[in-house]
C-alpha cells in the first residue's frame, strides 16, 4: 500500500474502531484494578494490615524500578558524562548524600560501567 491508502485506510471505519478501542483501554485497567484492590480489601477486613500488604507487594517494585531507571536508563539518555550525571545534586539528592561520598560512588561506579575493573 502507498501511503496515500494507508492513511485513507487508518482513517476509515478501521481507525475509528481502533483509536476506540485505545481510548477505552485506560478505563478498563483502572476499573479492573479497583475491583482487585477491593476484593483484597474485603479478604483482609483491617485497615492496617491491608495498608501493611500494599506497602509490602508496591514498594519493592518501586524501588527497583526507581533504582534501575536513575542507574540505567538515566545514563543511557542523558546529555551529561557519566560522573555529572552522577554527582548532579537532582540525582545525589545533597542532603542525603555528603559531595564527597556521592563522588567516590560515581566515580566507582563509572568504572563499573565502562567496564575499567570487570
Amino acid at each position: 500500500m502507498d501511503a496515500a491508502r494507508a492513511a485513507a485506510f487508518d482513517t476509515s471505519i478501521w481507525g475509528s474502531f481502533k483509536r476506540s478501542y485505545h481510548l477505552a483501554l485506560v478505563p478498563i485497567f483502572f476499573a479492573l484494578s479497583g475491583f482487585l484492590v477491593a476484593g483484597s480489601a474485603f479478604r483482609v477486613r483491617a485497615l492496617k494490615q491491608f495498608m501493611a500488604f500494599r506497602i509490602l507487594r508496591i514498594f519493592p517494585t518501586l524501588t527497583t524500578e526507581v533504582t534501575l531507571s536513575a542507574l540505567v536508563l538515566g545514563p543511557l539518555f542523558t546529555s551529561y558524562s557519566l560522573l555529572e550525571y552522577c554527582t548532579d545534586p537532582k540525582f545525589v539528592g545533597t542532603s542525603a548524600i555528603s559531595s564527597a561520598s556521592s563522588t567516590c560512588f560515581c566515580q566507582e561506579y563509572s568504572k563499573l560501567i565502562l567496564f575499567r575493573e570487570w
